[in-house]
């Protein structure tokens, strides 16, 4: 999923705090270097492309990789990624056009690391479908044609962002409902 792009009337995107510390506290935990595992460390901004592929190349020396296979690889993760959201957004439309005025379907709604982890969400689609409810990941809404900023001038979080443009989307369509997921108590959730 590509949560690259700044969201419609939005001026910029962040994640969760957590995210940029990850990698900092895996060191910690790993501790690499005592144990004698080679750690690659460098910064990495997969937006915008030229300073993702700058930063990528980084790997081509310690990984020893031709620079030539370097640049291929990414082209390959780039299209496959790209195949992919394109494929989420048409089974998205399917689905969508596809619903019937009184059949029941709710969007699970949250961060798609929770919503698409069975584990995490405690396998809430599954649940859903046995319930009679058809399951519509928040993946196959259109959120990136939504634009908040009448009512969200600010909304500095990327998965705010697309949550928030969910809602609004949901709260038009009387064929949808919603079940917001999540397993956090900071700042973000808090406020949506």
């Amino acid at each position: 999923l590509s949560c690259d792009s700044i969201a419609p009337g939005q001026t910029h995107n962040h994640y969760c705090p957590l995210i940029p510390a990850a990698s900092h506290l895996a060191m910690a935990q790993l501790d690499g270097q005592r144990r004698g595992v080679p750690v690659l460390r460098f910064p990495l901004d997969l937006t915008p492309e030229p300073v993702r592929d700058r930063d990528l190349a980084a790997l081509s020396e310690p990984l020893r990789l031709d620079k030539k296979r370097l640049r291929a690889a990414i082209a390959a993760a780039t299209e496959a990624q790209q195949t992919f959201t394109q494929a989420l957004e048409s089974r998205g439309r399917q689905v969508l056009s596809g619903l019937s005025p009184g059949q029941k379907a709710a969007v699970v709604v949250g961060r798609t690391y929770n919503t698409c982890d069975l584990g995490a969400c405690l396998d809430l689609p599954f649940k859903l479908r046995r319930l009679g409810v058809l399951p519509i990941p928040l993946e196959y809404l259109p959120v990136d044609s939504v634009d908040i900023s009448d009512q969200y001038r600010d909304m500095y979080w990327r998965s705010g962002q697309r949550i928030l443009a969910a809602a609004v989307l949901v709260a038009k369509d009387p064929r949808l409902q919603a079940i917001y997921l999540t397993n956090f108590n900071c700042g973000p959730d808090s406020f949506l």
